[in-house]
Formats: structure tokens, sequence, C-alpha cells
């Protein structure tokens, strides 16, 4: 924590200052630095933009104080009717925002789901369609070797006719002389 202090002294003394240098002139590890960096940006209490580092304010050390002055002065009937509805009412606008969130995440996991619905449905069409293709490349693949049966069958019968032609020239031809 002591380092929180120095850094926040030096950004106010020095003003606007790059984490590098600060590194170097409070003899701190620049890591170090931005870890602590990170912590007073989230309580807003510095600026931090491309490396450089620029002080807003010092942090709130009233916070006790603050509490037991607040115990001290008792509140009136009024005063608690008012109170116990604004809680009553920052209550119900919790309540409201769960809902809305609620609502809105339902909205979201609806959309998912849809989106999820028509990729199984196109993928199942894809599947269809695959499916399709191959009972029509079975087909045809019957189809080949019933006409590839058939061409064996014409070229043995062409063969055999050919045969018997050139037997019947030969014989002729044979007779003839």
């Amino acid at each position: 924590m002591p380092t929180i202090g120095r850094i926040l002294k030096h950004l106010k003394n020095q003003g606007q200052t790059n984490t590098f240098r600060l590194a170097r002139e409070l003899g701190v590890d620049r890591y170090k630095i931005l870890k602590i960096i990170g912590k007073l940006e989230k309580k807003q209490l510095i600026e931090f933009k491309s490396g450089t580092v620029k002080f807003l304010k010092f942090p709130e050390k009233d916070k006790k104080a603050a509490k037991i002055a607040a115990v001290e002065m008792a509140p009136s009937k009024q005063e608690r009717k008012i109170v116990h509805k604004i809680k009553k009412a920052a209550h119900r606008n919790i309540k409201l925002k769960v809902i809305e969130n609620l609502q809105a995440e339902n909205k979201m996991f609806k959309e998912k789901l849809l989106g999820l619905e028509t990729r199984i449905k196109s993928q199942s069409y894809y599947k269809n369609k695959a499916r399709n293709q191959n009972v029509q490349i079975e087909q045809l693949e019957r189809k080949i070797k019933v006409l590839q049966q058939k061409v064996v069958t014409y070229r043995d019968n062409y063969l055999f006719l050919n045969k018997n032609r050139v037997h019947y020239i030969i014989s002729a031809l044979l007779v003839k002389n």
C-alpha cells in the first residue's frame, strides 16, 4: 500500500507521466506499477491512456467519520418512512433489472437455439442429400455392371458370328478352287 501513496503523490507533484519513467523514478518494477495503476483506475483515482498516467484525485479517508455522524443523528419517523419507501423502490428496481436481464438472456438463448435448430435442419438436409446420392451411385454402379455384362455377351456373340463367317468364307473359297 505505501507504493500506492507514493504513486499518487508523485503524479500529483510531477503531473502526467509515462509508466516507464514512473517505474524508474520510484524504483519499482513496471509490472507491479501497472497492476496498481489498474486498481487505481477502477477506483477512478487516476486516468490511464496509452502508457501515460494522469492524476485525478486522492482517495476519501473520512468514510468511518461519515458513518459515525450518520449513526449519531437518529432519523425521524417521516425520514424512516421515506428511507423505507426508497429502499423498497430500490429493491423493486433491482428485481426489475434482474427480470430484464433474465429476459434478455432468455431471448439470447432462444436465438441461439433457433440458430442451432436451423443448423441441424441444414445438416439433416445434407445428410439426406448424401444418402440419396449414395443410392443413385449404387443404382448407376448396378447399371454399369449390367452394361458391362451385355458388352461381354455382344462381344462373344460378335466373335462367334465372325468365326462362323470366316469358316463360311474359307469353305466357300475351298469349294470354288
